[in-house]
């Protein structure tokens, strides 16, 4: 049985068993054919899209990739700390991060913001927060995506000319990286009943991947992140 629930007032609505030949709302793909039952816990308040920043009309006056990623770098942190996360294990991931050939890196947390899966192609394209990057470790950073030990990264995606990218944000260093190309994968038909985000294999290290739309996720490669250049 699969629960989908986060930390927000609910009321379980259990669906009968069905077979499923395509992906479900609940981003699970399972075999074609295969028979499960889904237990979803269904909100009882209304989530709003992820709000837009205070600063978001000055932003978007910004016409250079360097003054936009230092305004990001300045400004992330505090809009991030404005928002709501789900916390409840299942809507996000918490694992230790790969890290090249050496094994085993630092346990870390990924929680999605609650609003992000009903968020509009604009809306987003004008800059949103969509999930944070949690290193519960005292000892161990995670470079690769930005990280220092105990600190938080707030993952920033946007369009810019026509293209979507990104940025990680540490709130420690007040520094981060920006990501020259999200991937953005449209689901059609299927539409998300919540935010989720995961912790995704990327050859040798981890990389964010997290709902984004009604119907559409985001994530990127490890190519893309060892080619990102810092904030400022």
């Amino acid at each position: 049985m699969l629960a989908i629930r986060s930390s927000h007032s609910r009321a379980a609505v259990v669906f009968t068993t069905f077979a499923i030949s395509g992906a479900a709302a609940s981003g699970c793909v399972p075999s074609s054919g295969q028979t499960v039952t889904i237990t979803q816990l269904v909100d009882t308040v209304p989530v709003a899209p992820t709000p837009a920043p205070t600063w978001a009309a000055g932003y978007a006056l910004l016409t250079t990739d360097a003054a936009r990623n230092a305004w990001l770098a300045d400004s992330v942190p505090n809009y991030g700390r404005s928002l709501a996360f789900d916390t409840v294990d299942g809507a996000g991931d918490e694992q230790r991060l790969m890290v090249d050939s050496t094994g085993l890196g630092p346990q870390a947390r990924i929680e999605p913001q609650i609003g992000a899966f009903k968020l509009a192609d604009v809306t987003l394209g004008a800059g949103r927060v969509i999930a944070r990057l949690i290193n519960t470790s005292g000892t161990a950073s995670y470079t690769f995506l930005a990280m220092q030990p105990n600190d938080t990264v707030y993952w920033w995606v946007e369009r810019r000319s026509q293209r979507w990218v990104g940025a990680i944000v540490s709130v420690k260093s007040g520094n981060g990286k920006f990501i020259d190309s999200v991937t953005m994968t449209n689901h059609g038909v299927y539409t998300w009943k919540q935010s989720l985000s995961r912790w995704q294999p990327v050859l040798l290290y981890a990389a964010p991947w997290g709902t984004c739309e009604n119907s559409v996720c985001c994530g990127t490669t490890q190519a893309k992140i060892a080619a990102a250049i810092t904030l400022k």
